[in-house]
């Protein structure tokens, strides 16, 4: 997953020409949300195994948790990022992706209009994701993987 992610930010520095290094970048994951507790536990997952990877990663919900997009672009940007990237943690281009995400960054942003802001594609339905996904099932199957 940490592969996909950071495939996703550097396609979007390539598109922007931009040049700082991923250390001086900070990322913000904007994911689905859930009322179960469990689903956030998988956020705090991923945003352990990015530190070593940006200035700083943070994440946020569309909806059901928080902190929801609004606070999140508001936190992200309080640190003077010089670069954030924003990665939408989603798997195929819904309504979700195509509308409701959009309209809630833009909604975030119509005061503050951040120049070093990019949104990055969404995760997508990756060859990556579905060897992992694959993996994840084929080590159930074995009892490798313990169910919960």
């Amino acid at each position: 997953m940490v592969e996909v992610v950071v495939n996703r930010v550097h396609e979007a520095k390539r598109e922007h020409a931009l040049q700082l290094p991923n250390s001086e970048c900070d990322l913000l994951l904007i994911g689905h949300g859930s009322s179960d507790r469990r689903a956030r536990e998988a956020f705090n997952y991923m945003v352990d195994l990015l530190k070593s990877y940006f200035r700083s990663v943070r994440f946020c919900f569309l909806e059901l948790d928080e902190p929801d997009i609004m606070e999140g672009i508001r936190n992200s940007l309080a640190s003077s990022p010089k670069c954030l990237l924003v990665v939408p943690y989603f798997l195929h281009k819904g309504a979700h992706i195509k509308y409701d995400i959009m309209r809630e960054i833009n909604t975030s942003i119509k005061e503050q209009h951040p120049t070093n802001m990019y949104l990055t594609e969404h995760l997508g339905a990756d060859r990556q994701l579905a060897n992992i996904v694959l993996e994840r099932a084929m080590e159930v199957e074995r009892g490798i993987f313990p169910q919960t």
